[in-house]
């Protein structure tokens, strides 16, 4: 094992090895099940939907640091909070969203209670 290795750095005295978990499909029964085919795709269908929202979320929490970054600059350079309120308002209406769904942290930056 190498002198620096994350393993040993872990305080472990061998590597981790991966270890892959699969079911077993050469037990007759699986190849005999009807439904092998379409639980795999239910399978992966599932694994693609955490990917995609995992992916929509760190998408989300990028866009709601920019936006409060955008209203923090705003106000310093003195836009007034009931402006910036009215594009949050804005904002929201126009995806469908209540505006109560905004986060807190987005009307602080405009320097505005959550409603």
């Amino acid at each position: 094992m190498p002198a620096n290795s994350h393993a040993q750095r872990l305080g472990l005295r061998r590597p981790i090895q991966a270890t892959k978990v699969t079911e077993d499909a050469s037990r007759p029964q699986d190849r005999d099940d009807p439904n092998r085919i379409e639980q795999a795709q239910a399978r992966t269908d599932a694994r693609d939907a955490a990917y995609g929202w995992g992916a929509a979320r760190r998408r989300l929490d990028k866009r709601t640091r920019a936006w409060i970054a955008a209203l923090e600059r705003a106000r310093e350079l003195g836009a007034l909070p009931g402006v910036l309120g009215d594009y949050i308002r804005e904002g929201a209406e126009r995806a469908g969203i209540d505006p109560s769904e905004v986060p807190v942290e987005v009307w602080r930056a405009a320097g505005l209670d959550h409603p």
